[in-house]
């Protein structure tokens, strides 16, 4: 679901009204980057623990489901993609986008 995730953040961040949490493996990679202190210079090393909490999360996922016509020429492809945005402190959807794809593919 990056594919339709990704765009969604770069125009929250662009806006300059919201701000982006990177996403959980990239934080933990951070995190251990900021507690890796052997050949970092002690002044310019970086508190941990000092992250902002996110207010929403979004999350999508990608459905699909493949026919082929009786005849066996043309394969139709239907993707449900749907996308969610969560309040983290009262872990409440607080708006849901559906969007369909149709493909067809003839031999």
């Amino acid at each position: 679901s990056d594919i339709f995730t990704d765009p969604i953040q770069q125009e929250f961040i662009n806006s300059g009204r919201v701000r982006v949490k990177a996403q959980k493996d990239l934080r933990e990679e951070l995190r251990d980057e900021r507690l890796d202190t052997k050949f970092n210079d002690p002044e310019t090393v970086k508190a941990v623990a000092k992250e902002d909490n996110a207010d929403f999360m979004l999350i999508g996922s990608v459905k699909d489901q493949k026919e082929r016509t009786r005849d066996g020429r043309k394969l139709i492809s239907y993707y449900q993609v749907t996308l969610e945005l969560i309040d983290v402190e009262k872990a409440e959807k607080v708006w849901i986008h559906n969007h369909e794809i149709e493909k067809k593919a003839t031999r």
